[in-house]
């Protein structure tokens, strides 16, 4: 169900999803296997702080669509990338 809504809501705009989970395997497996554009995991902990403190638990990632050979538009692999350091050189807060 949860893949079916994130992949309808795709086809409207760039879907992100906070799943507040710890399980970052899982959570990293459904952004590949549906059409989210970002994914933020990680429950928050109060004493690691969000997204800009450098010692948070969380993570935030890119789906990427990259070129394998660039022979062919037909090979690509899609895969995650973790730009939570963005949120951090930029000081964004309260994230």
């Amino acid at each position: 169900m949860l893949k079916h809504l994130i992949n309808e809501l795709a086809e409207i705009a760039p879907v992100c999803l906070y799943s507040g989970s710890d399980d970052a395997e899982s959570d990293k497996e459904l952004a590949l296997e549906t059409d989210l554009t970002w994914l933020k995991t990680g429950s928050y902990k109060e004493e690691l702080g969000g997204l800009p403190n450098s010692a948070t638990n969380q993570r935030f990632y890119k789906k990427e669509i990259r070129c394998v050979s660039c022979l062919t538009w037909l090979e690509t692999e899609v895969y995650l990338q973790d730009i939570t350091a963005i949120f951090r050189n930029y000081g964004v807060s309260n994230v």
